[in-house]
């Protein structure tokens, strides 16, 4: 007995169905042309680019990160006790409103970037700067007092 070849069964169900002389080719169509191929990459990137312009986090998203990180830092830094997480709470909402009001936000429309600025406008160094993608944010320089601190 001869082992069976890939297209065996599908040579079967197309002479049940009445095609005897017809057979089956499926790896035609697995095979795409150079444009269509294109044209798939083009919408995929289209879609990908319209999800992440849709996701592109807003001032207040960025707010709610500052807290949500201040608060974290804090409660390391005091303990998990009712008094660390009272403080904890208090400064993460604190931090948060601050930092609502004195970020400072460039749309790049897919992305944005954040800027903290400590100091002067002039001066760079106690700059604390984000990139936000999607739902996620990213540090991207942090000032010199808190360069051991994360």
């Amino acid at each position: 007995m001869q082992p069976r070849r890939p297209n065996d069964t599908y040579n079967v169900r197309a002479r049940r169905c009445g095609a005897a002389t017809q057979r089956l080719n499926l790896s035609d169509n697995l095979h795409a042309s150079p444009g269509t191929l294109m044209r798939t990459l083009l919408v995929v990137l289209a879609m990908a680019l319209i999800a992440l312009a849709w996701a592109n986090p807003d001032l207040d998203a960025f707010r709610e990160y500052v807290e949500a990180r201040s608060e974290r830092f804090l409660l390391h830094e005091t303990g998990d006790s009712a008094v660390g997480r009272a403080l904890s709470g208090a400064g993460g909402a604190l931090a948060g409103a601050l930092a609502g009001h004195v970020a400072e936000r460039r749309n790049y429309v897919v992305f944005s970037t954040y800027t903290l600025d400590f100091d002067s406008a002039e001066a760079t160094e106690q700059e604390w700067r984000f990139v936000g993608v999607a739902v996620w944010f990213f540090e991207t320089h942090r000032p010199e007092g808190l360069r051991g601190h994360r």
